[in-house]
């Protein structure tokens, strides 16, 4: 401030030529040279933070993008190897690990990057099983309600106790395992309506419609699961021409019995019975399978023939393929049992939209079919432990 006022003060030499002359050498002027030399080190300054602002931002785009495609990665093989069935309740309700790497890209930086991971897990899954777009749809809408629902609620709870929001989404928000856990809990049970919906009036509608109004079993033996298919598909009550222990309690009225078992009946649509089909290389099995399928009150929808298992060429383009096969506990007929599995594997080669559902208590049923199942479920036959495992179809 000095330098200023005295170069403001200072007299000039006399004109030269019209020219005034400064003084060369004053304090003035070196007030004047620093005076530039500061205004050139600001703008230096700012041009310098500018482009390390935009290095900081490309790399922080660089780490998100990163970061997503890695998450991306490790939910696709969530999807395909870890996934575990929910007991009692139907094969579409199953406890998704691969939700995990979603839920974090959605908390980290934001629902919409969770619905990003989301669509590339199950777009993946279409890839490799094109007949699961049903499946794959339904989870897309269930899974994208719960991924929104969780990121809303963790940014307003963020924001609700004075933490502001990311104002870039490539910078990654701050994490509180807390408020995460409550948002994705609160996610899960909203998201419970739309799973429902999307269960019972929109996947099993269209999958009944396109895969499991068709049925074929190879092995039909005397005919009970086609049988029992044919009661599934009908609406028709299991226990309907039976008794109950139940009846004859205190409580129990005839007459409730009686209104019970007409509401059953009622429920029993035998039009609906079609495109179900049977099989078996034992001329004496399918005889008696004729026999009990008119026994069941079902004659004549149902149809059985004579035929090896590596005959069979349905006509319908996609349906499934349900069988018990032999189990061959007995060690002589392990062998025989085995080659029979090996030699199932063509019904899956020769018709590409059937798929095949099969119980079998051999541990190494895979192994012998040549084939990794998509599904399995254990149980017991009696004290026999079984897996019920589902192949899915080659293509369309």
């Amino acid at each position: 401030k000095e330098l200023a006022q005295e170069a403001e003060a200072a007299p000039d030499k006399p004109e030269e030529d019209g020219e005034p002359v400064h003084r060369k050498g004053t304090d003035a002027d070196m007030f004047r040279g620093k005076q530039n030399d500061v205004q050139k080190e600001i703008a230096y300054g700012a041009a310098s933070a500018a482009e390390t602002d935009k290095n900081a931002r490309h790399r922080a785009t660089v780490r998100m993008a990163v970061a997503i495609a890695v998450c991306a990665v490790f939910t696709c093989l969530l999807q395909l190897f870890l996934k575990l069935h929910v007991p009692f309740t139907p094969d579409l309700f199953t406890v998704e690990f691969s939700a995990v790497p979603e839920l974090i890209v959605t908390v980290a930086y934001g629902p919409l990057f969770g619905l990003l991971l989301c669509f590339i897990k199950n777009l993946v899954q279409v890839l490799i099983v094109p007949t699961s777009l049903i499946t794959a749809a339904t989870n897309l809408v269930t899974e994208g309600c719960f991924l929104l629902i969780t990121g809303l609620l963790y940014d307003r709870l963020m924001s609700h106790h004075g933490k502001k929001r990311a104002k870039k989404r490539t910078k990654m928000r701050r994490f509180h395992a807390g408020k995460m856990l409550l948002s994705a809990l609160v996610g899960a049970l909203l998201s419970l309506v739309p799973q429902f919906f999307m269960t019972n009036y929109v996947a099993y509608p269209l999958m009944e419609h396109f895969y499991s109004d068709r049925g074929f079993n190879p092995f039909c033996g005397t005919g009970t699961l086609l049988i029992e298919a044919a009661y599934k598909m009908s609406h028709r009550a299991p226990g309907l021409t039976r008794t109950f222990a139940m009846e004859s309690f205190p409580g129990v009225s005839s007459e409730m019995s009686k209104r019970l078992r007409d509401l059953a009946a009622q429920e029993f649509q035998p039009e609906r019975i079609q495109n179900i089909f049977g099989s078996d290389i034992d001329p004496e099995a399918i005889r008696l399978a004729k026999k009990h399928i008119v026994q069941a009150g079902i004659g004549g929808l149902i149809k059985v023939s004579v035929s090896d298992m590596k005959d069979v060429s349905p006509e319908q383009p996609n349906g499934v393929f349900l069988c018990n096969p032999p189990y061959g506990e007995r060690l002589s007929d392990r062998k025989s049992c085995e080659a029979l599995y090996r030699s199932m594997s063509h019904l899956l080669r020769q018709n590409s939209g059937w798929s095949l559902c099969v119980i079998t208590s051999h541990p190494q049923f895979e192994r012998c079919i040549g084939m990794r199942a998509s599904k399995k479920r254990r149980f017991y036959n009696g004290r026999l432990e079984c897996e019920y495992m589902i192949f899915e179809p080659k293509s369309k």
